[in-house]
This record gives C-alpha cells, structure tokens and sequence, in this order.
C-alpha cells in the first residue's frame, strides 16, 4: 500500500504552523496607517533639524498634538487584550480616560507613542485623526 503523503510534504506545512506561531508571539503592536505617518514624519523632522523634543508647527497642527504642561501629548485609541493591565502603561506616563471591554482612550506623551508598541499585551495604537470641514 502506497502512502498519500511523504515525509517533506508533512513537514513542511508543520513547519510553516509553527513559524505562523512564533511570529505572533513576538509580534508588536499594530500602528494605525495615521499613527505609522506620524512616526514617519517625526523620523523625518529628527534628521532635517537638530535633536528637539518640539513637533513643528505644521505635524503638531497635522495629528492634533498639544502641549499640555510642558509635555507634547496626543490623544488615540489603543486595543489590549483582556488581562491587561492599567497600571502597565504607568512607566511611559500614559493616562487611560475611558474604558470600553478591550479599547481604551488614552493621552499620550509623544516620547512614549513608538515604545508604547513594544508593550505586551497592547494589540493596536490609533491617535485621533483630525476632521476637517470642506
């Protein structure tokens, strides 16, 4: 009797499960397509001037960023699992203003919105998108 799979073909397909596992174990937080332009731009502002912890005008005018007590913040959604815990985001000074199951409001310092990406347990990240009349 003839067998219907040989050794490569079963191995192969367990070997890419257990790649697709490995992989979404370590994965990061996902960055809104808006979150991910404004980390760009600010990448990009960093290399045009000197090392400043101020946003120019146009990106703080851009993505709504505001200046609340000397610190730049920004305000977004973010989507955690369900053991996470507040008291998580405390070491970046990240404030939670509501809850709702598993997607919170934050306010967020603009020094702590890329680090904020590499917290367990912090599924997706999207700063509030400015609306603008026509």
């Amino acid at each position: 009797m003839r067998l219907l799979f040989n050794k490569p073909t079963i191995v192969l397909p367990l070997m890419l499960v257990i790649s697709f596992q490995i992989n979404c174990a370590s994965q990061k937080a996902l960055f809104s397509p808006f979150t991910q332009r404004l980390l760009k731009q600010l990448e990009i502002e960093a290399k045009n001037q000197a090392k400043t912890s101020t946003p120019s005008d146009k990106i703080q005018k851009d993505f709504l960023i505001k200046n609340e007590n000397g610190v730049y913040v920004i305000h977004g959604n973010i989507v955690v699992e369900l053991t996470f815990k507040e008291s998580d985001l405390k070491p970046l000074k990240i404030n939670v203003n509501t809850k709702l199951d598993q997607r919170w409001t934050v306010v967020i310092p603009l020094t702590s919105l890329e680090p904020l990406g590499s917290i367990k347990g912090v599924n997706y990240i999207e700063i509030d998108v400015p609306i603008k009349k026509k």
